[in-house]
């Protein structure tokens, strides 16, 4: 069976005015991964054990405390921390997060889960309930998305080949780590799993088994022909393998980011070297009927990556 899908569309148009973005996009070519290759990380119990959820259904905010937990004095009027006052440029960046959550955090969930993994964290990511520190660390690993850094080494991803992709993750998990979290975009939407473990159905047929807030404690995976460059992915179904309408697409419609990357990005609102912030504006839509004007242009949902503005789906895909 499926669940009804309660996906809307939430897109960020971001009206470029400097870009000062570090790179990424995994540096040294890893080797070719052909044989099964794993982490110890399970949805049970490295997973949550409740679902991905919209705003409504927690009392948390992104909100000050969040601010100076991730970019500290620089966020806050005068530099005081305690308590902290957001400036209003960090105001302006806490309510474009807030807006951009109402839809699901799967992005949060997928980089806490590797997060709490990795560090060894107790108690087990499954045993957490969905309120205070836990739904504020979900809420600020889901901010992360909109981090330049994170979001130039996704773009950086989406240039490369699914056996690119599937190399890099393999190599991550010959250490032991889960260093990414995977982007899946398709017209309905995005989705942000955590991937932790390679099969292979055949030699040019990997499965990439995933953590999916969607579906707490259970099995789910992305399928990558990786001689034909696509993959595909069940997003509603209950069983997988009997989705009527999984989510399908081509390299460049899949990315990656990584802990290492949001870790070292610098506060995006800050203006540092006293360079123009970009505009951000959020939509929220069930379709690609919609247009932003500027003085160079109208743009719209067809547009793509240029000089003046930057499309991209938001990760919050919630069933």
């Amino acid at each position: 069976m499926s669940r009804t899908s309660r996906l809307v569309q939430v897109i960020v148009a971001i009206v470029l005015v400097a870009s000062s973005c570090a790179g990424g996009g995994g540096g040294d070519v890893a080797p070719e991964v052909t044989v099964p290759i794993a982490t110890e990380l399970r949805p049970t119990p490295d997973g949550y054990s409740f679902p991905n959820f919209a705003a409504s259904a927690v009392p948390e905010v992104f909100d000050d405390a969040d601010l100076s937990a991730m970019f500290g004095e620089q966020a806050c009027v005068d530099g005081v921390t305690t308590p902290c006052v957001a400036t209003a440029e960090a105001a302006a960046w806490a309510r474009m997060v807030n807006q951009s959550r109402l839809a699901g955090h799967c992005e949060g969930l997928a980089v806490e889960a590797a997060l709490r993994f990795d560090g060894q964290m107790t108690p087990p990511t499954f045993e957490l309930v969905n309120q205070g520190d836990v739904t504020r660390q979900i809420l600020r690993g889901f901010a992360t998305q909109f981090l330049p850094e994170v979001q130039e080494e996704r773009d950086q991803w989406a240039t490369r080949s699914l056996r690119e992709i599937v190399n890099e993750l393999g190599k991550s998990f010959s250490r032991g780590t889960n260093e990414y979290v995977l982007g899946l975009y398709t017209p309905r939407g995005g989705h942000a799993v955590l991937p932790y473990a390679i099969d292979f159905e055949t030699q040019d047929v990997a499965i990439v088994r995933v953590y999916d807030s969607n579906w707490p404690g259970r099995n789910r995976y992305v399928r990558m022909d990786l001689t034909a460059d696509t993959w595909s992915f069940s997003f509603a179904a209950e069983e997988p393998t009997k989705d009527p309408s999984p989510w399908t697409g081509i390299a460049g419609d899949i990315d990656l980011a990584s802990l290492d990357v949001r870790s070292q990005s610098k506060c995006p609102f800050c203006g540092e070297g006293g360079g123009a912030l970009n505009s951000v504006v959020v939509i929220r839509t069930s379709d690609d009927d919609w247009a932003i004007t500027t003085t160079d242009g109208e743009f719209g949902a067809q547009t793509k990556s240029s000089d003046v503005v930057e499309v991209r789906p938001i990760l919050n895909g919630l069933v």
